[in-house]
């Protein structure tokens, strides 16, 4: 990714084309959005000649690059299982999943990994929380209500 003008000089000279640097079509972000089908293509021509990983090892610290991965590939990412990413719930009568943990990270704090209550679980508790009485809750009840 050449976020920045600096980096397509850098980027064309680590593919070994020092050339496309100093090519008017390709000059500054505006010449290259209007050749991006160009540009695309002679990427594509070159970048086809090795494997992501031997373009990540060879663009290491000179360019911002990243592998495009598909789910299952972003979820085995090393990055995110060090980030305990990834968390394992119980849900009872149906076993373990696997599932996103929260992105927001608090430090000396863990977040719960349980599934959300089931569909009315804690009506009762919440309903008696904010002052309604077992008789008001019973006819809630009978009204089908809750």
């Amino acid at each position: 990714m050449c976020n920045k003008e600096k980096f397509w000089p850098t980027l064309c000279h680590s593919l070994g084309k020092p050339e496309w640097a100093t090519d008017t079509r390709f000059v500054k972000f505006k010449d290259r959005l209007e050749n991006r089908a160009v540009i695309q293509d002679m990427l594509d021509e070159i970048l086809s000649t090795k494997t992501t990983a031997e373009w990540l090892t060879h663009f290491d610290g000179k360019v911002p690059a990243s592998a495009i991965n598909d789910l299952g590939q972003a979820l085995e990412n090393p990055f995110v299982a060090e980030r305990q990413g990834i968390q394992t719930i119980n849900l009872p009568g149906y076993g373990n999943y696997r599932m996103l943990a929260t992105p927001i990270l608090s430090a000396g704090s863990k977040q719960p990994a349980k599934p959300a209550p089931k569909l009315g679980q804690n009506t009762d508790e919440i309903l008696a929380g904010i002052g309604y009485t077992e008789e008001k809750l019973q006819q809630l009840r009978n009204a089908k209500a809750i």
